[in-house]
């Protein structure tokens, strides 16, 4: 191998036993160097949810065209597109939330007996991911129950993308259309997906500026996380506004008319 090739994002460092310094029998000297890497997923899952919301957004502007022009086969494809690219994009945020998550968890110290309590309780994913945030960033009492219900909401747009419902329900009223169509194409057009990609992209940056760890390591990752966001966030206000989102809201009806997902189906 003929060295490594470093990336933005990607940690080194040298495991115990990793450097070795010592003499041979003719005391000539010799080393020998073993290198561990890492990849910080969260930007990129970020950068993946905000290109795709880019999609959606295009594509919600060939739809409003062809509803002006009365021409229904270029709604049918500018309805599925912007579905299809939105829901990419909420897929994308909640990825985005567990990438920092696992980077947290390899930082700080959680009990063993907490995590064998989640595990009897079967607490949900997205507890899970917004105790671990409270445990490591400074996060007020107010501010932690919007961490929470932001969490909550993206996992469950994630949940109904990756573990689809089959079950037939009631039509939804199409803000565009105005007539009703499968809830899909509410729940994952360009709304639900801009409103939830920019609560992702908040809470990661406004969580990477505010550490509770003291130790070095997770400040100096938590500093490296905030610049590599840096021009995605410039990206994001130059082509969608400020970033201002502490919870993830949504159209009721959206969700009210949506079967449960697989996993939340019982047993």
């Amino acid at each position: 191998m003929a060295g490594v090739f470093i990336t933005r994002g990607m940690g080194i460092q040298i495991p115990a036993g990793g450097l070795v310094v010592g003499f041979d029998d003719t005391g000539a000297m010799q080393s020998s160097i073993k290198l561990q890497v890492s990849l910080d997923m969260c930007p990129y899952w970020l950068e993946i949810a905000v290109d795709h919301l880019t999609a959606a957004s295009k594509a919600r502007q060939d739809l409003l065209e062809a509803r002006g022009e009365g021409d229904d086969s270029r709604v049918g494809v500018a309805l599925e597109r912007e579905f299809a690219a939105g829901m990419q994009a909420l897929t994308a945020s909640a990825i985005s939330l567990d990438a920092l998550y696992a980077s947290v968890r390899t930082r700080i110290s959680i009990s063993e007996s907490l995590v064998k309590a989640w595990r009897k309780k079967r607490t949900a994913r997205h507890r899970q991911v917004a105790e671990v945030f409270r445990r490591a960033f400074k996060v007020s009492p107010k501010g932690f129950g919007n961490l929470s219900n932001a969490t909550e909401q993206i996992y469950r747009f994630r949940d109904l993308a990756v573990h689809p419902p089959g079950a037939y329900s009631d039509p939804v009223l199409h803000p565009i259309l105005g007539s009703g169509t499968e809830w899909r194409f509410v729940s994952f057009g360009y709304d639900s997906s801009h409103t939830t990609v920019r609560a992702a992209l908040a809470i990661v940056v406004q969580l990477a500026a505010k550490p509770r760890n003291k130790g070095e390591a997770f400040a100096k990752y938590c500093e490296g996380l905030s610049t590599r966001l840096v021009p995605l966030v410039g990206h994001w206000k130059m082509a969608f506004g400020a970033l201002e989102a502490d919870t993830v809201q949504s159209p009721k009806t959206e969700l009210a008319n949506c079967p449960a997902s697989e996993a939340e189906q019982p047993g």
